[in-house]
């Protein structure tokens, strides 16, 4: 039985908050191989930059292989405007109803990551029925009044990535948090975390 006692959820936090969206999956594979060093015999990096690793086995058996992606779908900021708000585009498609009001980190080069919330106006809102919002009539509201100031942290062009984080009050036998779709899985009691090719075991 998967439950929060069998798991250690610094570790899977930590994995599952990595920023790591399409094309910068470095931060995530960085910390599979640490995890892994003292696991197997050898690691491997494709032309895509998946972390590979390889355990000798007995060659009695059928090769296994446990796979996942690492990247998440995220956003590239497109716009800063005269009042600080940061407009973007999708890297891949979301539903907008399920990111009004969400956090968000903005990750600027240096790695600095500047929070925000998915805002959008409702003009009319008392009048008019509810519809469903475009992307372009979305932004991100960091609290800072002005396009100066979110340059002066680095953020020009960023990737930006929703954040839930990992709940700490996890449903048995399930786990719940941020990526934990793209990066993980439950078998029996045992927790995998799994990145690019790559497979992560916290046993009991």
């Amino acid at each position: 039985m998967l439950t929060k006692e069998t798991l250690d959820l610094q570790r899977i936090k930590t994995i599952t908050e990595a920023a790591a969206l399409s094309g910068g999956e470095a931060p995530v594979t960085r910390l599979m191989k640490q995890a892994l060093e003292d696991c197997v015999d050898s690691f491997d990096y494709d032309n895509l930059g998946s972390l590979i690793g390889y355990k000798q086995g007995s060659g009695a058996g059928p090769k296994v292989m446990l796979s996942a992606h690492a990247d998440e779908i995220g956003f590239l900021v497109t716009k800063i405007d005269a009042n600080g708000f940061v407009r973007v585009t999708s890297l891949s498609h979301w539903w907008t109803y399920t990111i009004i009001g969400q956090e968000v980190f903005i990750n600027t080069a240096s790695g600095r990551q500047v929070p925000g919330i998915f805002g959008t106006h409702f003009p009319g809102e008392d009048s008019q029925p509810p519809r469903y919002r475009n992307l372009d009539e979305l932004y991100v509201d960091t609290g800072l009044r002005s396009r100066e100031a979110l340059l002066a942290l680095g953020v020009a062009l960023m990737v930006t990535r929703l954040f839930a984080g990992l709940a700490p009050g996890l449903r048995d036998p399930g786990l719940e948090g941020h990526a934990v779709l793209e990066r993980g899985a439950g078998v029996d009691g045992q927790a995998f975390l799994l990145a690019s090719g790559f497979w992560l075991l916290f046993p009991h």
